[in-house]
């Protein structure tokens, strides 16, 4: 699906707008606290029903404002068209398709993959195991979409496990059981995909760093040692001392190496802004491929700390990754004019051609 048409009401400082994007790359163009961030916000909230930046409901609301609301219309590949509403109305989301309600946000996460690249996006690198977890799950959900699933079910029973260990109650052995099935198996969708990832990642990565970024996943227990089920017994009274569940995928994290050094510890805070991104573009691209689709990438003026060269690099995976691109900059000129194939301005709230 491509994001054919967006329509903005009142969400932050955005009070309206009705325009049509390219399939290609899209710039925005504003000055510091025009609403650019705010736009591809505004997108975030439709495709995943929260905000990137981890506002809650209330403050994506227009100032003075009690409802807000964005609007899509999304085009398949045959040209098909599906129309996606996701508002705020007396503190409460409301997501319609075609016209009907919808309950469930995963819903439009599947009609409309969006990724996004921000100036703090290196933090996915630093800020511990379970935002690299959340970056490698998101790229697995849009490849194999019976994982969601998958998680969602693990995450059932290793809530049941902690419920049993807290309160001494309940069948033990048939929790930990189904746990390790589970879990052997949320493992085992993990490592297929991040060995298929790193093919693509590899010339990816070479072309942004000149370098070759590696993942490897690590599985939250002894797994090369133990299966789960084995592991689960041998903590089983450390487990019940502490009243939760210490191995398992949940416990899981991705490593990520810039040459045979960890990119979280020895590479510079660029090289980890072009680390993060080479990964979230040979995710797009792998899961371009299995899903016959595009994926739509927000970047917020990503390349405003990189230096020129990182830039250029930058700026031309970009251009020929086939993702569908909203980004935004302060000045138009920071963008050469091959890149991007429409350009916005945003004045006064409204979001308008360039």
């Amino acid at each position: 699906m491509t994001l054919d048409l967006l329509d903005i009401r009142n969400f932050r400082n955005i009070r309206g707008g009705i325009f049509e994007l390219s399939p290609q790359v899209n710039l925005i163009v504003g000055a510091n606290g025009a609403g650019k961030t705010a736009v591809l916000e505004a997108v975030y909230f439709l495709a995943r029903g929260r905000s990137f930046r981890g506002a809650n409901l209330r403050h994506l609301l227009g100032e003075k404002q009690q409802e807000m609301a964005v609007f899509a219309r999304l085009r398949n590949t045959s040209g098909v068209e599906t129309r996606v509403g996701m508002g705020v109305r007396n503190g409460c989301k409301i997501l319609r398709i075609d016209g009907k309600d919808e309950k469930s946000a995963a819903v439009v996460a599947q009609l409309l993959p969006v990724s996004v690249l921000v100036p703090q996006s290196h933090g996915i690198l630093e800020r511990g195991p379970g935002y690299r977890r959340r970056l490698m799950d998101w790229g697995l959900f849009h490849v194999e979409p019976a994982y969601g699933m998958e998680a969602r079910s693990y995450a059932r029973v290793l809530a049941q496990r902690n419920a049993m260990l807290k309160t001494r109650r309940g069948d033990r052995a048939f929790w930990e059981e189904l746990l390790a099935q589970e879990g052997e198996a949320v493992h085992e969708r993990r490592q297929a995909y991040i060995n298929e990832l790193n093919n693509r990642l590899d010339s990816v990565s070479a072309r942004m760093l000149s370098k070759r970024v590696t993942l490897e996943v690590r599985s939250g227990w002894a797994a090369r040692r133990l299966s789960l089920r084995e592991a689960l017994n041998r903590v089983r009274r450390i487990d019940e001392s502490r009243g939760y569940t210490s191995v398992g995928p949940h416990r899981g994290d991705l490593v990520v190496r810039m040459g045979t050094r960890r990119a979280e510890r020895f590479a510079s805070r660029g090289e980890q802004k072009l680390v993060v991104a080479s990964i979230v573009l040979a995710q797009a691209r792998f899961a371009q491929e299995r899903r016959a689709g595009e994926m739509l990438l927000l970047v917020d003026d990503f390349g405003a700390e990189l230096d020129r060269r990182s830039r250029k690099a930058f700026l031309e995976e970009i251009r020929f990754s086939q993702c569908q691109v909203l980004m935004t900059a302060i000045d138009q000129g920071d963008v050469p004019e091959s890149t991007a194939a429409r350009v916005f301005h945003v004045e006064q709230g409204t979001l308008v051609p360039g």
